[in-house]
């Protein structure tokens, strides 16, 4: 039986969803369908008790392109079945139910991104069957770690990190930031960069050390805002500039955030970064030149 999964419905999924994920269904940003099915060992189920089989992650996005001119796009984040219950049509169920979606969409059709790795042949080849075609792109997801962070500090070898965050050319964490300022500086961006317009102006949504402005006179000139996924996981949602002097004002808000990242997160914390800018892929390059991109296979289906 496939469901939509809202609100408290979304907890019997979460064993099925990885952990960096979790927050982007809670919150509804993202979409979540639901396979449920009698308990394996039925003498120890409870009277009319039903399990996780499978969970199906989407959303429906603007602008997205599909290697033509944007459109709206369904992007598919994540399809699993429990071990349990494999090989029993559960995966095929989650994609019909997703296809209705599609037929009742503006939509042009659904995209999915998956990795080069031997673990997720059979996901391509599964959507294969269902008539997605796929082609080799270069991520612009990126996941940075400790390691990349150690790995930079030694080619700085003269940066100190503990001195970053007391020598901050003018950067703040949010959290020091009024809520006011912050509000007027983020319209500004919006106003300025459209694709940002759906993100909260609540200043409490985003990680307030790790996020961070610039300010001039009392005033927001570039931002950098994260949301905390998990206590180990971190989302980059805006990187963005009102100055004159842009990149010089993002490579100082990137250093005194990679400094919170280093000194004050987890050992196994990890950050995900969307590079969909030429600006964010130059200064990427910039601050990890050797860091080469993963490649994806690229799925389409209309």
């Amino acid at each position: 039986m496939i469901i939509w999964a809202k609100e408290n419905d979304t907890e019997v999924f979460l064993p099925l969803i990885p952990e960096d994920m979790q927050s982007r269904v809670e919150s509804g940003e993202w979409l979540c369908m639901g396979a449920l099915a009698e308990p394996v060992d039925a003498d120890t189920a409870k009277e009319g008790e039903k399990v996780a089989a499978g969970v199906l992650l989407f959303s429906e996005e603007e602008g997205v392109s599909n290697g033509e001119d944007p459109a709206v796009m369904i992007l598919l984040h994540w399809i699993c079945v429990a071990p349990d219950y494999r090989q029993k049509g559960i995966g095929n169920e989650l994609m019909e139910a997703l296809s209705d979606v599609l037929k009742d969409s503006p939509a042009d059709g659904i995209l999915c991104d998956v990795p080069f790795s031997s673990e997720y042949d059979l996901a391509e080849a599964f959507l294969a069957d269902w008539g997605f075609e796929f082609d080799v792109i270069e991520s612009k997801q990126v996941t940075l770690t400790k390691e990349d962070a150690r790995e930079y500090t030694k080619k700085k070898g003269e940066m100190k990190t503990s001195n970053l965050l007391s020598k901050n050319n003018g950067v703040h964490p949010l959290r020091n930031v009024l809520p006011e300022e912050f509000r007027r500086a983020l319209h500004a961006i919006k106003a300025q960069t459209p694709s940002y317009e759906g993100i909260s102006d609540d200043p409490k949504t985003y990680e307030g050390e790790l996020s961070c402005a610039v300010m001039k006179n009392g005033s927001i000139t570039s931002l950098m805002l994260f949301e905390k996924l998990s206590e180990e996981h971190f989302q980059l949602v805006l990187m963005s500039s009102l100055s004159a002097n842009p990149a010089v004002e993002l490579k100082d808000l990137i250093t005194y955030s990679g400094a919170v990242f280093y000194m004050k997160t987890p050992e196994n914390a990890a950050v995900h970064l969307s590079l969909g800018s030429e600006r964010g892929m130059s200064l990427f390059s910039y601050f990890f030149p050797d860091r080469e991109l993963n490649l994806l296979r690229r799925g389409y289906f209309a």
